[in-house]
């Protein structure tokens, strides 16, 4: 919990000297795509799979750190998440760090990286009862998905889904 205290500390300082527009270290090149602003349509679904909840976000994707973009995600213009995806190029792993209004927070880790056009990042500090993992696919540069999935002890189920599109893509 430290670490994400931490983090997105230093991507406030990181974010004055840092412009939107820098240029991508190449440990991020892969998710390049991403830099920019996204409209999504989400859906939030219980534990039966059936859907409870419509949302309709707005993302923001800058360069923060070297190796981190900040990531906003915003329902009605207002700030929901405040999230940093990243690569750290010791471990040749993708981290996702995220907290949100509501005063939750965690971290997830993808160490197999891309596999084809997903990657999946899992939980790094999953309890004994449940683990999460969360799925990231590039569709091409101007739309991705992004799923949360829970496994409680009978296998993982969908409990959000994202389709987002890039504007002035």
């Amino acid at each position: 919990m430290k670490l994400v205290g931490v983090v997105l500390a230093a991507v406030g300082c990181g974010r004055a000297a840092r412009a939107p527009d820098a240029p991508v270290s190449p440990s991020l090149a892969s998710l390049a795509f991403y830099i920019g602003d996204w409209q999504c349509a989400g859906t939030q679904f219980d534990e039966a799979g059936t859907p409870t909840e419509h949302l309709d976000l707005a993302i923001e994707v800058r360069p923060a750190l070297e190796n981190w973009f900040r990531i906003t995600v915003l329902e009605h213009g207002t700030p929901l998440t405040s999230e940093l995806k990243g690569y750290d190029p010791t471990t040749k792993s993708f981290h996702h760090l995220w907290t949100s209004r509501d005063g939750s927070s965690g971290s997830l880790t993808s160490t197999a990286g891309w596999q084809g056009n997903t990657l999946v990042f899992d939980e790094d500090h999953a309890d004994a009862a449940s683990k999460t993992r969360m799925t990231f696919t590039k569709l091409d540069d101007t739309h991705y998905t992004h799923r949360a999935e829970t496994d409680t002890g009978a296998g993982y189920r969908l409990g959000f889904e994202k389709h987002c599109t890039k504007r002035g893509g």
